[in-house]
């Protein structure tokens, strides 16, 4: 559920000029990356900046250039690791920064953000004016959910190259997901003013309007990011099948998804559309065509539970996180929390606990902390302790759309009405990209008898 567009870990100065060539380096960091040699380093510095934003293509490129320029440019190597695999990287030729640099991409790759947050951390102290450090920081720090950290070293980063857009972006993402978006706002303009030729910034100021549910705006953002990359930001059908499912507008909505879909070139995303099309015609209250489209989709296997849980169906929703526990893929924290919640909810509160216990026994890996919560407000509920749910709950983030909205149950439970009433409407006028926010932004719609509003035209088929 979180956001919208994961950065790799490594992202490069640029000037965002119309041909897109890099931007002359800091004196403070000219020779990075320090252990390639000199045909090489330009070629990863605009590798680099092709990752920030949002051509992996692209990158990819660059990267397998510098990688055959100097064969030892372990950054190079590594760096291209995080498309798959790129033989071993190797730390021979390095030094201590460049040492700590790969450490903490390592750890990124391997889905371990809080060491990947820490090493980066300790990577700024070592080399504070190092652009490319201080963007390295803002993306671990994103991805380990610690949005003031991830600011203040998107701050750095621009602080030391105003006009590179890298920067901005990421301190727009902090300020985005820690709930500022009149702050994110301002990065992301900032963003698109100093690179108006990357699509990438335009469809990051896309994502800040649809939040502050200017949804015409929006549409016009993403539109023009489709435009500036003549059709390569494909994403940014994504964004417009958003301000359609937040409109109402459905059919319109499944249109950019299919659009996005024979765009994409990569299978994780072709994945994503199915996804979403999914939920837009569970957001209908059209379940069973919902779960029709599940089962043909072989890399969500927790998709069908989701589907089911979220439609009330408890019951069927407990057997099939149970039959997709344990598959190759299958997040252990997803499908355990979706197991407890569904048994309390259907009463079961000593199979809940037992199943919460396996839950808290997985630690602090990467997403449980927030299933966990979620998994423990459940129960809360289901024995009775809406204060205790309360506790539990608040330690979700504001993405986490379906513990906020058992976080108002709680409050109702509680007898806390009038707060009830205040995250709802807060809940009601939340709009992002992610499906599950559509779905919620519906129920809440129908029960509040809201009708749909006017949103933008739609895509042409």
């Amino acid at each position: 559920m979180r956001l919208i567009l994961c950065l790799l870990v490594l992202a490069g100065s640029s000037s965002f000029a119309a041909k897109r060539k890099p931007a002359l380096p800091t004196s403070t960091e000219v020779a990075y990356p320090l252990s390639c040699e000199a045909k090489a380093k330009p070629l990863v510095l605009e590798g680099w900046n092709a990752l920030a934003n949002a051509r992996p293509e692209e990158a990819r490129e660059l990267l397998t250039r510098a990688l055959a320029a100097d064969p030892r440019c372990v950054m190079a190597r590594a760096s291209l690791s995080l498309f798959g695999p790129a033989g071993p990287l190797g730390v021979e030729p390095l030094g201590p920064v460049e040492r700590l640099h790969l450490k903490a991409l390592v750890a990124y790759r391997n889905g371990d953000f809080e060491r990947s947050f820490v090493l980066t951390q300790q990577l700024a102290r070592l080399a504070p004016r190092v652009m490319v450090v201080n963007l390295s920081a803002a993306q671990a720090a994103l991805a380990a959910g610690r949005w003031n950290e991830a600011a203040a070293a998107a701050t750095k980063a621009t602080e030391l190259t105003p006009l590179n857009g890298a920067g901005w972006f990421l301190l727009g993402q902090a300020r985005l997901r820690a709930g500022f978006t009149a702050e994110a706002n301002a990065a992301f303009r900032k963003y698109a003013e100093v690179a108006p030729t990357e699509a990438n910034a335009h469809d990051a100021l896309g994502d800040v309007l649809l939040a502050q549910g200017e949804l015409e705006a929006a549409a016009t953002s993403y539109q023009r990011a489709i435009d500036r990359s003549e059709g390569k930001q494909w994403r940014a059908w994504n964004g417009l099948a958003s301000v359609l499912a937040h409109s109402g507008q459905w059919s319109s909505a499944r249109v950019a998804i299919a659009t996005w879909r024979a765009a994409a070139s990569q299978p994780r995303d072709q994945l994503q559309a199915d996804v979403m099309l999914a939920w837009s015609y569970a957001a209908q209250g059209r379940l069973t065509e919902a779960l029709q489209i599940a089962g043909a989709i072989r890399g969500a296997p927790l998709l069908r539970g989701e589907l089911l849980l979220a439609s009330g169906k408890n019951a069927e929703a407990l057997l099939a996180f149970r039959a997709a526990r344990g598959r190759p893929g299958v997040s252990r924290a997803h499908a355990l929390a979706g197991i407890t919640v569904a048994q309390a909810r259907l009463g079961q509160t000593a199979a809940a606990a037992q199943s919460l216990r396996q839950l808290e026994r997985l630690g602090t890996q990467p997403g449980v902390v927030e299933q966990r919560a979620w998994a423990r407000g459940a129960l809360a509920l289901a024995q009775n302790a809406p204060r205790r749910a309360l506790e539990s709950l608040s330690a979700c983030s504001e993405p986490f759309d379906a513990c906020r909205l058992l976080y108002i149950e709680a409050l109702q439970s509680a007898g806390e009405t009038a707060e009830a009433l205040e995250a709802r409407a807060q809940l009601a006028n939340t709009h992002r990209r992610d499906p599950h926010s559509w779905f919620i932004h519906e129920q809440l719609k129908e029960a509040s008898g809201v009708t749909s509003l006017r949103g933008p035209n739609p895509p042409a088929r």
